[in-house]
């Protein structure tokens, strides 16, 4: 869920200009306050660490 709905693409650029490294956009469930809920925090931690080893492994 985009933090306004249809900003996927916007919120995307504005990220990928900020950063001169590659990275990767993982689509969380909640929104920008409840995905680090409880109730999330599996699928965060997930996200978190295939990001890590594909820095790692890069």
């Amino acid at each position: 869920m985009p933090i306004l709905p249809g900003m996927n693409a916007e919120m995307t650029d504005f990220w990928q200009q900020q950063s001169a490294l590659p990275h990767t956009i993982h689509d969380l469930p909640g929104d920008h306050f409840s995905c680090l809920n409880a109730r999330h925090i599996d699928i965060v931690l997930k996200a978190l660490n295939l990001q890590q080893e594909e820095i790692q492994h890069g």
